[in-house]
């Protein structure tokens, strides 16, 4: 749903897609197919540490917009999806035990990961 918000919003505002997402679609699915491989664990691990990075990149979103102005509208669809990914990762970090020195592992590099994948879409 968010996906098909944010490309409809593209249109309506004539911008142009990063050339990274068939990437970043790859790229998802095998992190997908790796954690499920891994098992529930780093499943939850990995949609906690995503979750907290894409909260993060909402709320430096809303901290621009609000900054430098903006459709309302957009300030409050980016703020209920903010709250929607925050659950998300608040019930993935539920299920995980914080002290299991591979899970931190595990989160630390798909947090770097998600991280890197925001910055190069910013630029290309």
């Amino acid at each position: 749903r968010h996906f098909e918000y944010f490309n409809k919003k593209m249109i309506d505002y004539r911008t142009r897609p990063t050339l990274m997402t068939p990437v970043w679609e790859i790229g998802g699915t095998l992190l997908g197919a790796i954690t499920a491989k891994l098992g529930e664990k780093y499943v939850h691990a990995c949609t906690e540490s995503v979750e907290q990075v894409i909260v993060d990149h909402y709320k430096n979103q809303m901290k621009y917009l609000k900054k430098n102005g903006t459709n309302d509208d957009l300030l409050k669809k980016i703020k209920q999806f903010c709250d929607e990914e925050d659950g998300h990762r608040l019930d993935a970090k539920d299920h995980i035990d914080e002290d299991d020195f591979r899970l931190k592992l595990f989160k630390r590099f798909t947090s770097q990961l998600t991280s890197l994948a925001i910055r190069i879409s910013k630029k290309v």
